[in-house]
């Protein structure tokens, strides 16, 4: 019996702190009321603008994430995915094509190791590209 009044609590509290309430919670995203706020899955998107680019990455729980790069920050859009994951995606700007850019991103406290990417220059000679499709977190296909 106490761990069925201890679930109900946490069903009821988990949302609150994530900054959302149970309703939203369990129609919008009912998988992420528990887990790790440790970013995972982290990608780069550009955008159009070369002194821009979007950082995604995904957490098990639904909360407010952040992007630092560069002594700056910028807060993630998030939002739900099937039901049992919640994505994040931030902006970093004012980037300088042809310099090196250090971020990292994190998600309620829990930060990830810091990644480097160097934004195009459209004055280069020539530049190189690797792009990458699958993440492999998911046996569903």
């Amino acid at each position: 019996m106490r761990a069925l009044v201890l679930l109900l609590i946490l069903l009821f509290v988990a949302p609150v702190v994530q900054g959302q309430n149970l309703g939203e919670a369990i129609q919008e995203c009912p998988g992420t009321l528990t887990g790790s706020n440790q970013p995972q899955q982290i990608h780069l998107q550009a955008t159009e603008d070369v002194s821009e680019m979007n950082v995604i990455w995904s957490t098990d729980i639904r909360s407010n994430g952040e992007v630092e790069w560069d002594g700056q920050t910028a807060p993630s859009s998030d939002y739900c995915y099937n039901h049992d994951m919640a994505f994040h995606m931030a902006t970093m700007t004012g980037l300088i094509p042809g310099e090196e850019v250090t971020y990292r991103v994190g998600s309620g406290g829990e930060w990830s190791n810091e990644y480097t990417f160097t934004p195009i220059d459209t004055n280069a000679n020539h530049f190189e590209w690797i792009s990458i499709a699958d993440h492999g977190d998911s046996s569903e296909a």
